[in-house]
């Protein structure tokens, strides 16, 4: 949908910016022809008028987009106050545009009574919630106590502690509370946490939800609704009413799909951000998982958002408590280590959250889920063989967030038969199973009300080697290219005779010649140099310059170009795999290949490595 405007097309963005240049809605939108569309010029698109929205022009002046109207914003130190979720640098005739639904401006923060900035200076003086950056601590390499043995073979096994840390802004509840799961529900910072979402039971000022969609295209992708008085009972209420309006259960919902291996149960629930209370998996969340060799431990989500739902505080600056509470009630509530925070979103859909045991390797049960997952919904009737053989051998116990299972889960007996059937069955939303909560965000009530952030960190041993004969099955990712510190490159992986190496890769390089454009991993066009790692083979075209090429211990070099296979060698047994161009400098251009790099080892399999 575009505002055609001196003959320019601008991207008209929502319907609440539809209204605001026609109150005509829907109906006063005219269709044209495709190619008469494409035939004019793209401006800019035009700013959203939703619910929250920042107009700021360069001219100084600002608007807050509240109730469908500008509202214009009378000084820098109330528009330091608001929000920055959706901030938009508009020019002075993009607000022309919308000069029949600019309002009133709002109360300027220099308005607020006493007791209203009482309370703001002291919930602005509290530091937020500490927070760490992503990281991944490793320990030294030890050798496992004692040999395993694994279809006969003794194997010794190397293991390293690590400890993972991993920030958080989009929580996932798996037994989510109503009476504290709503946006705009005010809540403690320390609460946030753990994920026991502790309340603040103090009297609120007003603020809009905001329901946002998109499966009612081409309709009303959202519709806000004022709370006179923020509380779980009217919250859900005035939910039912827009969700009636807007009705989006009956097409597609937007779908994520994640799987990972993992040591122990705790490990997945930092790395996908769950919160670690009520999982009920029936498994300890420190114990390892990972104590059969043969055996591989998979932690994954399926989720389908249909929509979510938006606070946003109504008032100048954005009030949260009434005239009547005071900062001694605001005090009994928060404190240093404890800032006031709100329920800033919540998404609403279906989540699935999967705990496989397997014979098969975590890249087979990978596979095999996948496949399943999109068999649910898309209506496939049926599984590969492969991924049927990879089922067959697996254990799935599995958490529906929001759904029938209850934080006890489920235990899919026969996955071959019934695990497609029991995702459809689960995805499903009607009125006996309506969408739930899923994921949510918090904000901070000090402006400019960030999200809040906090780290999720474990302490776990990862089983990261085994001096065995074959039996394993590794994968690395690794980048080669032109540039200082590109190549050649050791992937560390220790090749045995008869391993079969499975390399594949993609991306561009320039090799430094000029005149010459870039090249994929099959090199450039014509036979090597005579001094390159490979030279030219005669009769062998498929020998370039610049092509990606692998070797044993940093020589005996072989072809890879974009994909190769083979078995290691006798000669090369106990060796390591490097990589690199065929090339004699790597220094002179630019740009990478992004490499992939698998191994299978002969028997045994060692499943609890990957």
């Amino acid at each position: 949908m575009y505002f055609i405007e001196d003959g320019k097309r601008r991207l008209v963005p929502d319907y609440t910016t539809l209204v605001a240049l026609n109150s005509g809605g829907w109906p006063a939108v005219k269709r044209i022809a495709e190619n008469e569309l494409r035939g004019m010029e793209t401006g800019r698109p035009l700013p959203s008028l939703r619910e929250g929205s920042l107009l700021i022009n360069a001219t100084g002046r600002s608007f807050l987009a509240r109730g469908g109207r500008l509202r214009p914003i009378p000084d820098a130190a109330t528009l330091a106050h608001y929000p920055r979720r959706r901030v938009t640098s508009v020019k002075s005739a993009d607000v022309r545009l919308f000069e029949p639904v600019v309002g009133e401006p709002l109360p300027s923060v220099h308005d607020a009574n006493a007791d209203v900035l009482a309370i703001d200076a002291y919930i602005r003086s509290l530091a937020p919630l500490p927070v760490e950056d992503n990281h991944d601590d490793r320990g030294p390499v030890v050798r496992q106590p004692g040999i395993a043995e694994v279809d006969g073979v003794a194997v010794e096994v190397l293991e390293q502690r690590v400890r993972m840390a991993r920030q958080v802004a989009d929580f996932v509840e798996i037994s989510p509370v109503p009476d504290v799961m709503w946006a705009g529900a005010a809540v403690t910072g320390a609460s946030v946490i753990p994920g026991s979402l502790a309340p603040i039971p103090l009297r609120r000022y007003p603020g809009w939800i905001t329901v946002s969609t998109d499966l009612t295209l081409p309709s009303v992708r959202s519709r806000s609704r004022k709370l006179e008085e923020p509380t779980a009972h009217g919250y859900r209420d005035a939910l039912a009413d827009l969700i009636a309006e807007l009705n989006p259960q009956d097409s597609a919902a937007a779908m994520s799909f994640r799987l990972e291996k993992i040591s122990t149960l705790e490990e997945g629930m930092v790395s996908f951000g769950l919160n670690m209370k009520g999982s009920g998996w029936g498994v300890d969340a420190k114990a390892r998982l990972d104590g059969h060799l043969d055996r591989s431990t998979t932690f994954g989500t399926f989720s389908q958002a249909y929509y979510q739902i938006a606070f946003t505080p109504e008032g100048s600056p954005p009030r949260f408590f009434t005239d009547d509470v005071s900062l001694e009630n605001v005090k009994a509530y928060c404190g240093p280590d404890n800032p006031p925070c709100y329920i800033a979103s919540v998404t609403y859909g279906r989540m699935l959250a999967f705990l496989v045991d397997s014979q098969a390797s975590s890249l087979e049960v990978k596979a095999a889920f996948k496949a399943a997952w999109q068999a649910a919904v898309s209506g496939t009737a049926d599984l590969d063989a492969s991924y049927k053989d990879t089922l067959s051998r697996s254990m799935v116990h599995a958490v529906v967030v929001g759904g029938s299972s209850g934080p006890g889960g489920d235990v899919v007996v026969d996955p071959v038969t019934n695990l497609i059937p029991w995702i459809r069955n689960q995805l499903k939303v009607n009125r006996d199973l309506p969408a739930a909560p899923i994921q949510y965000t918090v904000r901070y009530l000090a402006p400019p009300h960030n999200l809040v952030r906090i780290s999720r960190a474990t302490d776990v041993v990862k089983i990261v080697d085994a001096n065995v004969y074959g039996g394993r099955e590794l994968a690395g990712t690794y980048q080669v290219g032109e540039g200082g510190g590109q190549g050649p490159v050791n992937t560390h992986i220790r090749l045995n005779r008869g391993d079969e190496v499975t390399i594949t890769a993609t991306g561009s390089i320039w090799a430094g010649w000029w005149f010459i454009g870039r090249n994929g991993p099959e090199g450039l066009d014509g036979p090597p140099k005579p001094w390159y790692p490979i030279p030219p083979v005669e009769g062998n075209n498929a020998i370039r310059g610049s092509m990606l090429i692998g070797g044993y211990d940093n020589s005996n070099w072989f072809p890879i170009g974009s994909g190769a296979r083979q078995n290691v060698p006798d000669a090369y047994d106990d060796c390591e795999l490097w990589l690199r161009l065929n090339d004699d400098d790597m220094t002179n251009g630019n740009g990478v290949f992004d490499v992939t790099v698998s191994v299978r080892r002969r028997l045994p399999v060692i499943n609890a490595l990957g």
